[in-house]
């Protein structure tokens, strides 16, 4: 999950950057601590952080990543 062109990556981006109503439940879910919807939401939620917690280790390996300056 850290290849940035995987289809499973490009996948969850897409659909986390379209704001589906996913989007809206898993927020709400959040904020009240439902924990009803773990099983709806919990593994699109696991994705979704594993994603932007390892955002640094997956924009390095990009083929158009920015090179930060000297």
């Amino acid at each position: 999950m850290t290849d940035p062109n995987s289809p499973y990556v490009i996948l969850f981006m897409f659909l986390y950057t379209m704001e589906p109503p996913i989007y809206y439940d898993l927020s709400q879910a959040c904020k009240n601590m439902d924990e009803s919807k773990i099983i709806e939401l919990g593994p699109f939620a696991r994705v979704i952080y594993f994603i932007l917690n390892n955002s640094d280790d997956i924009e390095s390996k990009k083929n158009d990543a920015i090179i930060p300056g000297i």
